[in-house]
């Protein structure tokens, strides 16, 4: 079975990250205080302390949720917005942390797509049949896929670098992300590690991929190879989407016909339901009759508004 991912901020909020209006909190609170993030990017960065003040005060009184949405209409902030949530989310690209972390969907998963693969060639065959597609800048992804293939496989394949090929080549970020995945840091690439670089230039030029939803197009940012992707899938799996808008209009119409759709629903509204029945039901005729919570309509089987990535991974990946 061909599957294809869609991971939204709660896919990586398994992993510890924060995400939504609790990143965006913790944003505001660090450039306002003499924390590690203000101190880094205002005496390795060289950004002006008014600057990173000024930028939290208006995000509060602009009354956003998002610093997507913020920045849609503030484009003349974003240069320095890139700056500020890349240091803040390489913070939590932590690799003890994260193999602590028990439970995550994607271990859950891993364990059930490598269950029969006793070397590196099959677990590397296993793989071929899946594909991640990713709208978070952490490479959370790639790394778990590398230490858990590195781990069980290594003495087949004893080479770190085709593992690390392998990983990354299945992690695909619509939006860019904080570096190249390596074992080493350099221009481009950086290692799992929340240090954060001691060049300026190297951070700015990690910094530079990430982009916000003013800057986006289908063709640069890679949904014109998603939509190709989901055509030829038999399922495809949202984990942590919050169904925006913008998003949601990138993908091509019907291209969601005829598949198999898992999708998980933590804390969405009935609002947002409404509009993930008419998208992935391929134009079903029915807007808010079917109420929040509703486990399967149609090809779709959803997760409660209440059930994380991990516990609703855990639900279905017997199907998958």
């Amino acid at each position: 079975m061909h599957t294809v991912f869609f991971l939204g901020a709660g896919a990586s909020a398994g992993f510890g990250f924060p995400c939504g209006s609790l990143l965006i909190e913790q944003i505001c609170d660090d450039l306002r205080k003499e924390t590690p993030l203000l101190k880094y990017l205002r005496d390795v960065i060289r950004v002006p302390q008014q600057e990173l003040v000024g930028f939290a005060h208006m995000f509060i009184a602009a009354k956003r949720t998002t610093l997507d949405e913020f920045l849609y209409s503030r484009t003349d902030l974003i240069e320095l917005g890139r700056l500020i949530i890349g240091a803040k989310l390489i913070m939590y690209e932590d690799s003890a942390r994260l193999s602590a972390v028990k439970d995550d969907w994607l271990t859950i998963y891993l364990n059930h797509l490598l269950e029969d693969c006793h070397n590196y060639n099959m677990a590397d065959d296993a793989l071929d049949a899946v594909e991640f597609y990713t709208l978070n800048y952490d490479r959370t992804v790639e790394h778990l896929i590398f230490t858990l293939l590195k781990a069980r496989y290594g003495n087949t394949c004893p080479d770190d670098r085709y593992i690390i090929s392998d990983a990354e080549k299945r992690v695909r970020h619509l939006h860019g992300l904080l570096g190249g995945f390596s074992l080493k840091s350099s221009l481009n690439k950086r290692q799992f590690s929340n240090e954060l670089q001691t060049s300026a230039d190297e951070f700015k030029e990690i910094c530079s991929s990430l982009k916000f939803w003013s800057e986006m197009n289908n063709k640069a940012n890679g949904y014109d190879i998603l939509n190709e992707q989901i055509a030829n899938a038999d399922c495809v799996v949202f984990l942590g989407f919050g169904f925006h808008e913008s998003i949601l209009g990138r993908f091509s119409d019907n291209v969601f016909s005829g598949k198999k759709i898992f999708c998980s629903a933590f804390q969405i509204t009935q609002k947002q339901w409404n509009k993930i029945l008419v998208r992935l039901g391929g134009g079903l005729p029915i807007y808010g009759d079917i109420p929040l919570n509703t486990k399967r309509v149609s090809n779709t089987t959803f997760g409660t508004n209440k059930q994380t990535s991990g516990e609703f991974m855990k639900e279905i990946v017997g199907f998958l």
